[in-house]
């Protein structure tokens, strides 16, 4: 038997089972993810057999087959998922076409984000963008040690475009890389100073919208061909940002606009 308590608060939900001792049996996060208690002997069996069966990341990489070497650079690619339960509207985008379902299987075409054909004066844009600069709880962009931070980064600079780009530099640069289980918070990840691409995803958000840039978080898979390991889509995050029009970056891995093999699944 179990407790369920769900919590609202600014624009965050979450849903939680305790049991009678308090201890925490499953959580619904607001980030999409769903966690479920278990013993660390069962985590890191989730992959029997698995040459990295220590390594969570590894173990729980989605392998492909039909790439060879890294994709650093590529403009197109097509994949087709197996198995994947997804909802195929959530996965059309400017970035990415859905070409059709082949014996069940989804066949989708993804593109690298393209240089932005025109952009704008920081604080120009559509009606439709401006959800996109709210405060909640996990990014309160309103407050004024992010304001003040993110007006030292962009200086005099007032083209949405180039502010982004600076923002995103700085967060690739200032932000130690390491591997961090948690819900990020922008204000935590600014004072810690690290964490994995969540916490630079969330930063770069939070920056953004404290200097009047719309910007939105992605969650999705990019392909990665680490040494001594086959290539496979590893779970990532990353942001985009409305500049003139919406624009796909990764502060994570310092890149002004994502490649070709980040597969966005949810937003």
């Amino acid at each position: 038997e179990s407790v369920v308590i769900r919590t609202y608060y600014q624009g965050m939900e979450s849903l939680a089972w305790l049991d009678s001792q308090g201890q925490m049996l499953r959580q619904e996060t607001p980030m999409g993810w769903t966690l479920a208690r278990c013993t660390a002997e069962e985590a890191l069996a989730i992959r029997p057999g698995s040459a990295s069966a220590a390594d969570l990341i590894t173990a729980l990489a989605v392998p492909c087959r039909g790439v060879s070497g890294n994709l650093t650079g590529a403009q197109s690619l097509t994949v087709r998922l197996k198995g994947a339960s997804v909802d195929t509207q959530a996965l059309a985008s400017a970035r990415q076409t859905i070409a059709g379902l082949d014996g069940g299987d989804l066949r989708l075409i993804l593109a690298a984000q393209a240089e932005p054909r025109r952009t704008a004066p920081i604080g120009v844009f559509p009606e439709s963008a401006r959800p996109w600069l709210a405060s909640i709880a996990a990014v309160p962009a309103d407050h004024p040690v992010l304001r003040r931070k993110a007006q030292a980064i962009l200086g005099a600079e007032t083209n949405a475009w180039a502010a982004a780009r600076l923002l995103n530099q700085w967060v690739h640069g200032n932000l130690v890389q390491e591997p961090t289980v948690s819900l990020p918070a922008a204000l935590d990840v600014l004072e810690r100073g690290a964490g994995d691409c969540n916490e630079h995803t969330i930063l770069f958000v939070a920056l953004a919208r404290a200097a009047g840039i719309p910007a939105r978080f992605h969650a999705g898979l990019v392909y990665a061909a680490l040494p001594g390991r086959p290539g496979a889509f590893y779970y990532h995050a990353w942001p985009s940002v409305f500049v003139g029009e919406w624009v796909e970056m990764d502060p994570t891995h310092g890149l002004d606009r994502v490649g070709a093999s980040h597969l966005a699944v949810t937003e």
